[in-house]
């Protein structure tokens, strides 16, 4: 009884720290995968799967994954990149722009373009948070069309969408102090990252459904 306990605990102990060195190496590798910025769909795309790989008990060597699903699809991952960055550049730019005019009590035009631009920035970002997954199984999609599944997926699982959208605030949150940037360093973007792939559970089985009755 005693040696199963102590087995039981091993195993216990096996698993955290098999999460922890997975939390720590898909961290770093996707903040270095990220830094020349119109990477970043494929470098999240990439720490998206290897945590939900994980959570679904599909595990695979964490380096040879990472790049493998880097490279898959890169220059669709690219192009959405760039023009999310674009997007969302233009879009916040202008909706500040109109929220100086409605402040200095500029006209009903301002007023609509204020609302516009934050329609047009929700909008993207709630694509851009169900790309990953969209990437990661259906790869034999044009690009269009993942677009407009990404977008159908946040509409369809509009309540996950949102705690998606919160979890995103952590890395945010983590840049107000010299201590939790070092944390970010660490766990910033795997955790929200964990977080997603548990939220996106659903959403995912969905899709491979759909795969297999096409």
């Amino acid at each position: 009884m005693l040696k199963k306990q102590e087995n039981k605990l091993i195993q216990i102990l096996n698993n955290v720290a098999d999460w922890v060195i997975r939390i720590f190496l898909v961290n770093f590798l996707t903040i270095l995968a990220s830094i020349p910025l119109i990477t970043i769909i494929p470098a999240l795309t990439s720490g998206y799967k290897i945590m939900s790989d994980a959570l679904n008990r599909d595990e695979a060597p964490i380096f040879k994954s990472y790049f493998k699903t880097f490279k898959e699809e890169f220059k669709d991952k690219l192009i959405i990149s760039v023009i999310i960055a674009i997007i969302l550049g233009l879009s916040i730019y202008n909706n500040l722009l109109y929220a100086d005019y409605l402040k200095a009590g500029k006209g009903v035009f301002y007023n609509i373009g204020y609302y516009l631009t934050l329609v047009l920035i929700i909008g993207v970002a709630m694509v851009a948070m169900y790309l990953p997954l969209v990437f990661v199984e259906m790869s034999t999609l044009e690009l269009t069309k993942k677009v407009k599944l990404a977008f159908y997926l946040s509409g369809k699982y509009f309540l996950r969408t949102i705690l998606i959208s919160f979890s995103l605030l952590i890395p945010i949150a983590m840049f107000f102090s010299t201590p939790t940037i070092f944390i970010f360093i660490f766990v910033g973007v795997s955790i929200p990252l964990l977080i997603i792939a548990a939220l996106t559970k659903k959403p995912r089985l969905f899709l491979k459904e759909l795969k297999e009755n096409d």
